[in-house]
């Protein structure tokens, strides 16, 4: 009887409440659970493999993972737009299969927010064409227990075989968008900047610009750097809230 108390209740915690955003999530202790209880728990969840990206001029095979909860005849999918996505990213992770030595690994151990990724480039200089990119939170950034879409998502790259992911873009800044330059190895990275410290990204927060190389991804840096901003906004104020106009 307490066994089926304690999976009562533990499955109340995984999958009740969802839809109030605000709520903080209810972690499972592992440690309480034998692993039938685990098993239990993992039955109410479908892990969904998702159509498998052949890597060009590779053995390699990459397929992402997602997942949907089933709440009697409804399945309530991750990936889809009901209320689950704000708490639960689009893919959770990512398996790359090698077919000529039959091999699997998985991206990342990590517990990871993932929403896009970018394979098989065209145009592009020969890192960016050997790597696959990816948007991704990793750090719950407003400290409310949950990794969702109010987090920061981040640029990320890998091999094409998913081993070495590195994060490109600055951590706590919120990719807003990303592109590489046609044929090089160079990529124009777009955040957003908690410029005000609220643990929000928003209207009030500075847009930031960053040229990266991939060949030297440990060196980022601002197209329009501070010394560049005073100098525009200070034209700004000179040219269209002086009283003088220019005749």
């Amino acid at each position: 009887m307490k066994n089926v108390l304690l999976i009562t209740f533990v499955l109340f915690s995984v999958f009740g409440c969802q839809n109030n955003r605000n709520e903080k999530s209810q972690d499972i202790n592992r440690d309480n659970l034998t692993q039938k209880e685990i098993d239990s728990v993992l039955d109410k969840i479908n892990f969904t493999y998702h159509h498998p990206v052949v890597i060009d001029s590779s053995d390699i095979i990459m397929i992402p993972i997602g997942t949907e909860i089933q709440r009697g005849k409804i399945k309530y999918r991750y990936d889809s737009e009901s209320y689950d996505k704000y708490n639960y990213s689009k893919y959770w992770n990512f398996t790359f299969n090698n077919t000529a030595t039959q091999t699997t690994n998985l991206l990342t151990t990590k517990k990871s927010y993932i929403t896009d990724y970018l394979a098989n480039k065209k145009e592009v200089g020969k890192v960016a064409s050997s790597s696959i990119f990816y948007e991704i939170a990793d750090i719950d950034y407003n400290n409310d227990d949950l990794l969702n879409y109010e987090d920061p998502q981040h640029l990320f790259i890998s091999n094409n075989d998913g081993s070495n992911l590195i994060r490109l873009s600055p951590k706590n800044e919120d990719l807003l968008n990303w592109t590489i330059i046609a044929h090089t190895d160079q990529v124009i990275i777009n955040t957003k900047r908690d410029t005000n410290n609220d643990s929000k990204f928003d209207h009030k927060d500075a847009e930031i610009f960053y040229l990266l190389d991939l060949k030297t991804p440990e060196i980022i840096s601002e197209i329009i750097n501070s010394e560049n901003r005073n100098t525009i906004e200070q034209l700004y104020f000179d040219s269209w809230l002086s009283t003088k106009t220019t005749k």
